[in-house]
């Protein structure tokens, strides 16, 4: 009886270690955006099976407008961080459904950007953004407060079929973008903000493990099954 009580415990302990490795997260320092294009946290590398990124957007009290909040940006680079050695950028996005890319990136004439206003150049370039608007949004103004009062925001990002695929969830707006990608080198994105703060940023996989509640119920589960099962033996000693 000793061996099946050590087995059991065994078993226990093994299905909590395997739970915590699979829960397992990147935290990333907290990102303040005081001023333009600072404080971009660390790349975080695109893969086929996907990374789920989770934040708290708190906008400062004098933010003025939708587009004071998180950012985002795609890039390829020797180096996993924003204007790092070889960076080559791909796009820009907003939490407010926006975005745009430089002209020189994309092979296209002229200097500066263009975005979902020339179609022409988005199709051409391959790349597609859709908004979608819970009814939750309500409203830019809406949207603002929410910011204001922190909230959280979830960016999902993969590679597939050759492609970037990000998706950003905040305050009732998702915002997908895809765009091909040059995937023979690391392909990063890094999250910075305008007027506001990104804190509790973590870097984990989609396929996350049970809650701490539902793990506790399987490891509890698992004891009162060793335990029945112990019972029955000392039943069948006598």
């Amino acid at each position: 009886m000793k061996k099946i009580l050590a087995i059991a415990i065994a078993l226990v302990m093994l299905c909590a270690c395997t739970f915590s490795v699979s829960a397992a997260q990147t935290t990333l320092p907290d990102s303040d955006g005081n001023a333009w294009w600072v404080n971009h946290t660390a790349g975080i590398e695109l893969t086929e099976a996907g990374e789920v990124i989770t934040f708290t957007c708190t906008a400062y009290e004098t933010a003025s407008t939708n587009w004071h909040g998180p950012l985002w940006v795609l890039y390829n680079g020797d180096e996993a961080k924003v204007n790092g050695a070889g960076y080559f950028e791909y796009w820009t996005g907003r939490g407010d459904a926006w975005g745009w890319a430089l002209k020189s990136s994309w092979g296209i004439e002229g200097d500066g950007t263009f975005d979902a206003n020339s179609p022409d150049l988005m199709t051409q370039s391959g790349i597609s953004q859709v908004a979608a608007f819970s009814e939750s949004w309500g409203s830019w103004d809406a949207y603002q407060a929410a910011l204001k009062a922190g909230t959280e925001g979830k960016m999902t990002v993969k590679l597939e079929d050759g492609k970037a695929v990000i998706i950003l969830e905040i305050a009732g707006v998702t915002t997908t973008t895809s765009m091909p990608v040059n995937t023979t080198k690391p392909v990063y994105v890094s999250l910075f903000a305008e007027q506001a703060t990104l804190t509790n940023i973590k870097v984990g996989t989609p396929d996350a493990a049970p809650e701490t509640g539902d793990m506790a119920g399987v490891v509890i589960a698992m004891m009162v099954a060793s335990g029945a099962a112990l019972v029955v033996l000392k039943k069948k000693e006598f």
